[in-house]
């Protein structure tokens, strides 16, 4: 019997944010201490979100489950890092560790936005997270723009909440929800257009720099996934292998896991914009026209020049593709 790849993956990467216990002889991490493996875990998550994209939906409700799960649990962590009595430096260490791995969830989460944005809304309905995680995005803006990477797949996930239909908006989005979150958008774009600029004229190349909700179990059958698509998760499997591993150190695989988030990178966030724009109107054209409303002049103006942008590098990837 072949085994399930996916449930494999998925139970790795439950088991690093979650460890259990097996036993009394077994000594199990604090949950600070497996705070950066947990970040590694939530990069293989976004592995497949990138190179599985459209052969993990029935998967797809127990993957957010477990990634707002974590995440509720790392901010509760927080909290209790700030209120705990050890030393201040081992303090301050935790601290940013945890800001860290919820800046990884919080990216993962706007890849799973990315992957199908209809199908996330409907678990996030769901399970009641709406307005919770909406906000949350919005206020650790400031974190997400810290890094080009970060901001780069937060404007994808927002950009791809454009292609969600009318009827299949959650209450919580309607009105000015959806709007707040588009103009947003716009912003963060305009800050990675900053990032992008400083970065070329940067000579040395070098980059710019509770209560938590109990959700259930993630339940990955082997039948989720077609059979066809069983190799290419096999090989993925196999790669990942080492992400996850109990000695992990801090960027050791940081090369190799760079690689593999390669085309994540690649991706032009201005031109998935710029086509996102044209569907918009015809995709949800309320919204659309609310949103035209709400902007004044100036603001029409730089939305038209970002679209222009990612016009023009499609022409040009298109020219290049072409020589």
């Amino acid at each position: 019997q072949k085994p399930d790849y996916i449930k494999l993956i998925l139970s790795m990467v439950e088991f690093t944010y979650f460890p259990q216990g097996g036993g009394e002889d077994q000594i199990m991490p604090s949950e600070v201490d497996m705070l950066t493996p947990g970040q590694y875990a939530s990069k293989v998550v976004q592995m497949m979100l990138i190179h599985l994209r459209g052969k993990l939906d029935p998967i797809i409700p127990g993957i957010i489950q477990l990634l707002f799960k974590k995440l509720a649990r790392v901010i509760a962590l927080e909290g209790e890092i700030a209120r705990s009595t050890e030393d201040e430096e081992d303090k301050e260490y935790y601290a940013d560790t945890a800001r860290y791995t919820k800046t990884v969830l919080l990216e993962t989460i706007c890849l799973a936005v990315y992957y199908n944005p209809v199908l996330f809304l409907s678990v996030c309905s769901r399970l009641k997270q709406v307005t919770q995680l909406f906000k949350l995005w919005i206020d650790s803006m400031k974190s997400l723009c810290s890094r080009q990477e970060s901001l780069g797949i937060s404007a994808l996930g927002m950009t791809s909440l454009a292609l969600v239909p009318q009827h299949q908006v959650p209450p919580e989005l309607k009105g000015k929800g959806i709007l707040q979150l588009m103009s947003t958008n716009v912003q963060q774009l305009i800050e990675l257009k900053k990032m992008e600029d400083n970065e070329e004229e940067d000579s040395d190349g070098t980059e710019s720099e509770d209560e938590t909700q109990e959700f259930e179990d993630v339940d990955a059958t082997k039948d989720a996934i077609n059979e066809k698509h069983m190799e290419e998760i096999r090989g993925l499997a196999q790669k990942i292998r080492d992400v996850i591993h109990e000695d992990m150190k801090a960027g050791q695989h940081d090369e190799y896991l760079d690689e593999f988030l390669e085309p994540l990178y690649k991706l032009d966030k201005f031109q998935f914009f710029a086509e996102t724009m044209d569907k918009f109107p015809k995709i949800n054209p309320q919204a659309y026209q609310d949103w035209i409303k709400v902007m004044n002049g100036q603001q029409r103006q730089v939305v038209q020049q970002l679209i222009s942008l990612g016009r023009k590098r499609a022409q040009e990837s298109k020219s290049n593709e072409e020589d």
